[in-house]
């Protein structure tokens, strides 16, 4: 069972559907490197450096970059990851001009990123939108939760465009680590999108 508080669950996951959406009007719709406007500072660089996609026998819907982390960086440091959720939701927060009183097309990511073992496939397979350590575009993430004692899951919000996308992500990861999450706990989804309405 996750112990998500569906109150913060709530305002991250409607923070960043805003900010996502934000981002998608200032951006290539079908770009996944459009989703990845926050990128932290590491060292003496980023968190993240961009590749062009050069697997040209993919299908093109998507021309999304390749995305590889910091070398040193380790996205399984619990308390560096959690850092580093907390700085992004803090920069989405201070942007100007989101716009919260719309509906939002989409899905909920959930990702069981601490018992990975990545390889890559997903990333190429997705045109990009997952990373090389399979982790969705930074500016999806909005919470992060205790699996029990199995690790950790990222939770991102997939705006409409990039579901088809993430699905290739699903499909292909050898380790079953990528869900939708009305799939994957569809009782703990159901609680909390309820709970909106309470």
């Amino acid at each position: 069972m996750l112990a998500i508080n569906p109150k913060q669950f709530l305002l991250n996951l409607r923070l960043t559907q805003a900010y996502c959406e934000c981002q998608l009007q200032r951006g290539n719709k079908s770009d996944s490197a459009v989703l990845r406007s926050l990128n932290p500072a590491y060292g003496e660089g980023r968190l993240f450096t961009y590749k062009p996609n050069t697997f040209a026998n993919l299908p093109s819907e998507l021309s999304g970059l390749l995305v590889e982390w910091a070398p040193d960086a380790s996205p399984w440091d619990s308390a560096f990851l959690g850092e580093v959720l907390e700085n992004q939701l803090a920069q989405k927060s201070h942007t100007a001009g989101l716009i919260y009183d719309m509906t939002f097309e989409g899905k909920i990511l959930a990702v069981e990123y601490d018992v990975n073992i990545p390889d890559g496939v997903a990333a190429i397979e997705s045109a990009g939108f997952v990373d090389g350590m399979d982790f969705p575009p930074i500016d999806t993430w909005f919470y992060r939760v205790r699996n029990g004692n199995d690790g950790w899951v990222l939770f991102a919000w997939v705006p409409q465009q990039f579901i088809k996308a993430a699905n290739k992500a699903i499909a292909v990861h050898f380790l079953d680590i990528i869900h939708w999450f009305d799939h994957w706990a569809p009782e703990e989804y159901r609680k909390i999108m309820e709970s909106q309405h309470a």
